[in-house]
């Protein structure tokens, strides 16, 4: 999971502030087994997922591409 402080609890509803969204982010996952594997981002807020992607793994790591977000984000990687 992913969190941003700027989208706890005081900044959303007393400051009322909007985090700016985050784009082209990435992020590495270390210890995989090589092999292909299923990346599914989901949105934290409304629960559901909101993209799912094909990942390949060669070398007991892998780098994926995180989708935009402004608040927190999640991912599930299956093999």
């Amino acid at each position: 999971m992913l969190k941003r402080r700027q989208a706890g609890w005081w900044n959303l509803v007393i400051e009322k502030q909007n985090p700016q969204e985050i784009k082209d982010a990435t992020v590495e996952i270390q210890g995989l087994e090589p092999g292909d594997y299923t990346v599914e981002w989901w949105d934290t807020y409304e629960g559901k997922v909101i993209r799912t992607e094909r990942v390949s793994s060669p070398a007991g790591s892998g780098r994926i591409s995180i989708p935009p977000f402004s608040r927190d984000i999640a991912c599930r990687v299956r093999q």
